[in-house]
């Protein structure tokens, strides 16, 4: 998905019973500039525990490392934090290089949950 492109989220099931759908705008990491935090594939790399509880719960065969990011309203934010996520990971338990082995405290820890992606260029597609 392209920068900047409006992206549909659906979070939930209709299996489960609910379906909680969103609009996101796909954006660049807040910390890409040179000598800034370390992107995803280096912390997967400090932390494989991460990778092993990810395919776990997700009964994926493999992990790209990298970040997909997701600009959303603060609403979605708080919507979205009624629900239980799927895995809550301790932020005591991330690595990060120094000098920015704080950030994961400053964050509280990771949450991720369930969802599916659609564009809406690939929407309109036939």
């Amino acid at each position: 998905m392209a920068r900047g492109i409006p992206t549909v989220c659906v979070w939930g099931s209709e299996d489960a019973g609910f379906v909680f759908e969103f609009t996101a705008t796909v954006s660049s990491r807040s910390s890409r500039k040179p000598g800034g935090p370390p992107g995803e594939a280096e912390i997967l790399t400090l932390n494989p525990q991460r990778r092993v509880m990810l395919l776990r719960v997700t009964g994926w065969t493999d992990l790209v490392g990298g970040t997909l990011n997701l600009e959303v309203t603060e609403d979605v934010v708080r919507r979205l934090s009624m629900y239980k996520p799927a895995v809550c990971e301790d932020a005591a338990a991330v690595l990060y290089p120094e000098p920015y082995a704080r950030i994961p405290r400053l964050r509280g820890g990771y949450l991720y949950y369930f969802t599916s992606i659609r564009s809406y260029d690939a929407m309109r597609q036939p």
